[in-house]
């Protein structure tokens, strides 16, 4: 067990756990209010409460091991990971999640080293036990309290860089390292209720799921949900404007939750802006946004999207030659002009889809957003970055490998750059200043 694994192990604690955000339940600032609860959350939450009951380890269970985990296959843009904090807030657990801006520093130590990341957990949960144990005979939420919930998303986009391998899946690797240390996978027993989270365009291994318990897929919300989450957001932005709830959800079709908040977030700030020029109704202004792409949903910013999109004119390519090559062999004859002739005409059809692809035409608004993004997750090393470059003064690794996050940057001089980032952490601090978030 993981206990034995600790005392025969040299770990560096810190370092280990630089690699995670570690929230009390009390800072979780997330309320019921801000989820849109959906059908398939309620079997989350029935599973989280039977693991923190005595049932899950009785004789019955004994059946089938329980491991503590569950595996939930998610949407990009859905708001899965704001329903697990809310159950951690609710239920007196400690919040855990990926680090992915200290992973982007040195990803292939963290992959080397996130199953220790668990041994690291447990020791903690162990200790914190040892100095409770008095104090829950008084209070029984004390032991819920110790205990933790681990999010690890799934994001395959940064290991597959990393690691120079298309099929990397960061849960299969987790399940053979932790194989290798013990016979049977066990969170719950060491405090650790462990979340995976995927997202649908990644493709997991079979392995993957042998490190769960179960596995849930979460279907992209309905034309008729999209018409609830936006007559929810009517009601609480201001009482002067309006929008046309069933016009906005039929434009929205893919979208998900996180996505229709911050377009219809988008086009109340642009509206409220114009002051005197400002309508009572944003439903023309928010159509505009989504024609001219001025907001991309997150499921077609993904990097899987577009492989896949490029995926298919590739296999179609190589089906079609490796069609022609067999039936060449198959008869033993010569392939014929017009078989030939199809073999560029795939060709030309893939490169077209590249190009069209690479020269896609950004907005400025949409320009904005990317630089509103990279301010909001590394706004003080990029400005160090970007005035390194405007110094032409060498950049270091990590310097380089934070740039390939955010390249757009690299359109614009370094010191136009740094104006427009500069702006970006602007407008997303009013932003914070305007919903009260300081």
């Amino acid at each position: 067990m993981w206990g034995n694994i600790i005392k025969n192990s040299n770990i560096n604690l810190n370092n280990q756990l630089k690699y995670l955000i570690i929230r009390n339940p009390l800072d979780l600032q997330i309320e019921r209010k801000d989820i849109f609860y959906r059908e398939s959350y309620s079997e989350i939450i029935d599973y989280i409460k039977f693991l923190l009951s005595s049932e899950a380890v009785s004789s019955e269970t004994k059946i089938k091991k329980i491991k503590g985990s569950i595996l939930i296959d998610a949407p990009y843009g859905s708001d899965i990971l704001g329903y697990i904090k809310l159950i951690a807030k609710t239920f007196t657990l400690k919040f855990v999640k990926l680090n992915f801006p200290e992973i982007r520093k040195s990803p292939n130590d963290f992959i080397l080293n996130f199953p220790n990341i668990f041994d690291n957990l447990a020791k903690i949960y162990g200790g914190a036990k040892k100095v409770e144990q008095e104090v829950k005979e008084k209070d029984k939420t004390i032991e819920r309290a110790l205990k933790f919930i681990f999010v690890a998303e799934n994001q395959q986009e940064l290991f597959q860089r990393t690691q120079k391998d298309i099929h990397f899946d960061l849960f299969e690797h987790l399940y053979y390292e932790l194989k290798n240390k013990m016979e049977n996978i066990n969170f719950i027993e060491n405090g650790i209720i462990f979340i995976g989270i995927n997202h649908q365009e990644n493709t997991l291994c079979q392995a993957s799921f042998k490190l769960f318990d179960f596995y849930l897929k979460i279907p992209t919300i309905t034309e008729n949900e999209r018409i609830i989450i936006l007559e929810k957001i009517s009601e609480e932005i201001s009482a002067n404007q309006t929008f046309n709830v069933d016009k906005i959800a039929s434009l929205t079709e893919g979208w998900e939750v996180n996505d229709i908040r911050e377009l219809i977030k988008i086009a109340y700030l642009r509206n409220v802006a114009k002051l005197d020029d400002c309508v009572n109704d944003i439903t023309e202004l928010t159509e505009k946004i989504i024609d001219r792409g001025e907001f991309i949903p997150s499921y077609l910013i993904s990097l899987n999207f577009i492989q896949n999109k490029l995926g298919t004119f590739q296999t179609s390519l190589n089906s079609s030659i490796h069609q022609s090559i067999n039936q060449n062999r198959k008869f033993n004859i010569e392939l014929s002009k017009e078989e030939y002739s199809k073999i560029p005409e795939l060709e030309s059809q893939l490169r077209a889809e590249i190009e069209k692809i690479r020269s896609q035409r950004i907005s400025n608004f949409m320009v904005q957003q990317l630089y509103e993004d990279a301010a909001s997750e590394n706004y003080t090393e990029l400005l160090v970055i970007l005035d390194k470059m405007k110094k032409k003064e060498p950049l270091e690794d990590y310097d380089r490998k934070l740039l390939a996050e955010y390249s757009f940057i690299l359109n614009d001089p370094p010191n136009i750059a740094l104006i427009l980032l500069e702006k970006a952490k602007k407008r997303i601090d009013n932003i914070k200043k305007a919903f009260g978030k300081e």
